[in-house]
C-alpha cells in the first residue's frame, strides 16, 4: 500500500476538496485522482462520496481515516527526526517560538528535537515575533519561528510554514452583522496591544479600509481577549492559530470571515545566513507536520470555510 496514497487520502479527507489537497501537496489534481483510485482499488471499497460538495467520507472512509491518522503522524515525525539527525552535527540549538504556538506545538517539537539531538544543548524560548527576530539578529538564538513582518531582515533566511488568516471572533450567540461591529454599531472591539506585531498588523489593515471601531480594552494575551468575547463583552480580530491555543473558550467563541478584503499573516522559520541550512530545512518540515496536526486540522474541522485560507506554505513536492 502506497504511503503517498495514504497521505493524499488523509489530505483530501481533511480539506474536503481534491483541488485544495492538490495545492497543499503540490501535485496535480490528476495525481490526486490516481492515488485515491489506487487506494480504493487495493481496499476494495469506496472511501469518498464524490457526488457531494464538499466531499464527504463514506462510513468505510471514516473508519479507515480513524485508523491511519495517528500512524501517518508518527511516520512523518519519524521521517523528519531521522532527516534532522542525518544532517546535524550541531551541539547547540537555540530556538525561539512565538507564544501563540508554544502551547500547541512546543512540547512535541521539544521532544522530537531532544530525540534527534541527544547530545546537543537544546533551548526553546517562548517569544513575541518581534523579540524573536531581534534575538536572532543579535545571535542570541539560532532559529526563530515567527510571523513575517514584511521584508526579511538583512542576513536572515526564511522558510515559509503557514498562512494564518485574520478573522473575526464573536460570542457563539452574537448575531450582529460583522460589518456593524467594524463600523462601531455593535459591541466594542477588544484589541491586541500595539507593541505586538499581531496588534500592529490588525490596526494597519483596519486603517487601510477606513475603519476605526470603538474599543475599551487592550491586551497582550489572546486568552484574555477570548474570555471577554465569550462573556459577550466585545469582539476581536484574531487568527485561527491564536484561537486554537485557547482551549477553555473555544466552544463559546465563533470565528467568522471579516467583511473586508482578506488578509493574513505568514508564519515562517527564520535562520541566520551563516547557520546550518540543511538542519533548518528539516526543522521546517517537522514544524509543518506539527502545525497541520495541532492547528490546521482542528480549526478547519470546526470551521470548514477556513480551508481556503488556513494552510501550510513552503511544502516540498
Amino acid at each position: 500500500m502506497s504511503l503517498q496514497a495514504l497521505e493524499v487520502f488523509e489530505t483530501v479527507a481533511r480539506t474536503r476538496s481534491l483541488r485544495h489537497a492538490a495545492r497543499e501537496l503540490d501535485i496535480s489534481i490528476s495525481s490526486v485522482f490516481h492515488h485515491l483510485a489506487r487506494l480504493e482499488g487495493e481496499l476494495g471499497t469506496t472511501l469518498l462520496d464524490r457526488g457531494r460538495r464538499p466531499l464527504r467520507l463514506t462510513a468505510q472512509g471514516q473508519n479507515f481515516l480513524l485508523r491511519i491518522e495517528e500512524g501517518l503522524r508518527q511516520i512523518r515525525l519519524a521521517r523528519s527526526e531521522t532527516e534532522i539527525g542525518a544532517v546535524s552535527a550541531t551541539r547547540v540549538l537555540r530556538l525561539g517560538l512565538i507564544d501563540e504556538l508554544e502551547g500547541r506545538i512546543g512540547p512535541d517539537l521539544a521532544l522530537a528535537l531532544a530525540r534527534t539531538m541527544p547530545r546537543a544543548s537544546l533551548s526553546v524560548r517562548s517569544l513575541t515575533s518581534l523579540d524573536a527576530l531581534e534575538q536572532l539578529a543579535a545571535r542570541e538564538i539560532d532559529f526563530a519561528v515567527a510571523a513575517d513582518a514584511g521584508a526579511v531582515p538583512s542576513g536572515l533566511t526564511v522558510q515559509p510554514l503557514l498562512r494564518d488568516p485574520f478573522v473575526m471572533a464573536v460570542a457563539k450567540d452574537d448575531d450582529t452583522p460583522p460589518i456593524a461591529h467594524l463600523q462601531g454599531d455593535g459591541l466594542p472591539m477588544l484589541r491586541y496591544a500595539a507593541r505586538h506585531l499581531l496588534g500592529r498588523q490588525i490596526d494597519a489593515q483596519l486603517r487601510r479600509n477606513g475603519l476605526a471601531p470603538a474599543s475599551r480594552y487592550e491586551f497582550d494575551e489572546t486568552a484574555s481577549i477570548l474570555a471577554l468575547v465569550a462573556a459577550g463583552q466585545g469582539w476581536a480580530v484574531t487568527t485561527p492559530v491564536a484561537y486554537e491555543r485557547v482551549w477553555r473558550y473555544r466552544d463559546a467563541v465563533r470565528l467568522q470571515p471579516l467583511p473586508i478584503p482578506a488578509f493574513s499573516r505568514h508564519v515562517a522559520l527564520f535562520g541566520r545566513g551563516d547557520g546550518p541550512r540543511d538542519v533548518g530545512s528539516r526543522i521546517a518540515d517537522l514544524l509543518r507536520d506539527l502545525l497541520v496536526e495541532a492547528c490546521v486540522a482542528p480549526a478547519t474541522e470546526r470551521f470548514p470555510w477556513l480551508r481556503d485560507h488556513l494552510r501550510p506554505e513552503g511544502v516540498n513536492p
